[in-house]
């Protein structure tokens, strides 16, 4: 592959993702409840992604805890619903509010913060947003 393809399918990609991103942003837009933005927004995703699992979610008023999650995939394991919500010092979406910056995890069986809701799942992308 040249420089000028290269070059080409990095503009394709970029235009790709702001569609999609422009495309959430209306999605959002249309709920004024924000457990149903959520909603709306990982069931857009996992829709247009190939994805095993969407998830979004939001820490409570401490910062020490996950209390409102939505999901739209194959969760095969209840890990909403958890009596006084998830702590930030478990999973890997503990780890990633904790260092506050993205996580990668190419290999969830080789991560030791990994908490499995679904077999299927082989990788896991987490970011914070603020």
């Amino acid at each position: 592959m040249g420089p000028d393809q290269r070059a080409y399918d990095e503009i394709r990609q970029h235009a790709e993702l702001m569609e999609l991103l422009s495309q959430v942003s209306r999605v959002a837009l249309e709920e004024d409840d924000l457990e149903k933005v959520l909603s709306q927004v990982v069931n857009f995703l996992e829709d247009r992604l190939p994805v095993t699992i969407a998830s979004m979610a939001l820490l409570d008023e401490t910062g020490q805890k996950f209390d409102t999650e939505v999901y739209a995939g194959r969760l095969l394991t209840d890990l909403t619903g958890r009596e006084g919500g998830w702590p930030i010092t478990e999973g890997v979406g503990g780890r990633c509010v904790r260092v506050g910056v993205p996580q990668l995890v190419l290999d969830v069986s080789a991560d030791p913060d990994y908490i499995p809701g679904n077999p299927e799942v082989r990788s896991e992308y987490i970011t914070p947003i603020r």
